[in-house]
């Protein structure tokens, strides 16, 4: 990790890429105090709320609801840093790729082959999505289909059937990635093959 950090600050230190780092700048810039503004006004409601339910006397509890509020803005900020360096990482190792996509598709020829740029982002987001909504998605429907009525014992056998079709699932599209991949790596191999 502290290579990482050390290595996007070499990046925008280095005078090549001012551009980048007057951007980064100003999206952070504009996220921090965007951020803070509606976290603090947030806190600062919740207080008056408290307070004004309470009557107007100051407890310890408001403190503690301050401190708390304050804490919580400190992480919703640290999440934020770590946001904006996990975009600019994003941006500096995509950066060839994207460009690379967008020449692609002035080609109208069809001549150049996209698939072996775009398979891997694709399959990345495919397989974050379709995990995430199995591990959202099978306790709720689990828990709502057999638990309203009262079917405990089915529980565990809709999780690991869940389970398995997504593993199932995941591996249906792993193997389409695959053959397409495969496929325009063959097509490649004998254009190159035809042109020597």
């Amino acid at each position: 990790m502290a290579n990482l950090l050390t290595a996007l600050v070499n990046f925008l230190k280095s005078p090549s890429n001012s551009t980048h780092k007057a951007v980064f700048y100003a999206i952070g810039g504009v996220s921090y105090i965007s951020t803070v503004f509606v976290m603090v006004r947030s806190l600062l409601d919740n207080y008056d709320l408290a307070k004004t339910g309470a009557g107007n006397s100051f407890k310890l509890t408001y403190l503690f609801l301050i401190i708390l509020g304050v804490v919580g803005i400190a992480l919703k900020l640290l999440i934020l840093g770590l946001a904006l360096l996990a975009g600019l990482w994003a941006w500096i190792t995509w950066k060839a790729d994207i460009y690379t996509v967008l020449g692609h598709m002035k080609d109208f020829k069809l001549t150049e082959y996209l698939t072996r740029k775009v398979a891997s982002y694709l399959y990345t987001f495919y397989f974050i999505s379709i995990v995430g909504l199995a591990a959202i998605g099978i306790p709720i429907y689990a828990s709502t289909t057999y638990g309203i009525n009262q079917d405990y014992a089915a529980f565990p056998m809709v999780t690991a059937a869940g389970v398995v079709i997504t593993f199932l699932v995941l591996l249906a599209i792993r193997l389409v990635f695959e053959l397409a991949v495969a496929v325009i790596h063959i097509a490649e191999n004998t254009k190159s093959g035809v042109k020597r």
